[in-house]
């Protein structure tokens, strides 16, 4: 079943999708659904191994790779000095805040801090926190405003915490 999964993960990663919310703007290449596909494949080369499963991983570890730097590359964006919500725009989303949760960056590495501030700044109201930003080049398809998310918030506090940011988180 494992290696089944993975194979699927390891041939599919490079779809666009609808996102984590399902925004109706349509289908992009987000940075979240990136960051779960090279998760899925990382927890998995891990659990093989531990486990001691048969199997070739060769091709698993280049796709797990080739997903790390095309998020650093396309889901980086220089001029906002922040990870995005896919790579087609320079739109903020909160479920960046998961990379240094599932140990994709380091909770202090320059960009990831970077992302923290740009969330505190345009995300966050009155401590609580946002999905994404609408706007900019991003849409999620609906009339109306967006309220706060209480995940989202949860995951900025964790996010502060790693980084060692106490009193902020």
């Amino acid at each position: 079943h494992l290696a089944r999964h993975l194979e699927y993960v390891r041939n599919n990663w490079r779809q666009k999708d609808d996102g984590i919310w399902e925004v109706r703007g349509g289908r992009h290449h987000f940075v979240y659904s990136k960051l779960m596909c090279w998760v899925a494949l990382d927890r998995g080369i891990r659990l093989a191994e531990k486990r001691s499963f048969p199997g070739d991983r060769a091709p698993l570890v280049k796709a797990r790779d080739e997903i790390y730097r095309e998020i650093m590359d396309k889901g980086w964006n220089e001029a906002r000095q922040s990870f995005v919500q896919h790579y087609d725009t320079d739109a903020l989303d909160s479920s960046n805040l998961m990379m240094p949760l599932t140990f994709f960056i380091a909770p202090t590495d320059r960009r990831m801090l970077s992302t923290i501030d740009e969330t505190l700044r345009t995300l966050v109201s009155d401590s609580l926190v946002y999905r994404y930003q609408i706007g900019e080049g991003a849409s999620d398809g609906l009339a109306g405003g967006e309220g706060t998310f209480n995940m989202c918030t949860f995951w900025l506090v964790e996010a502060l915490t790693r980084s060692g940011r106490l009193e902020e988180a």
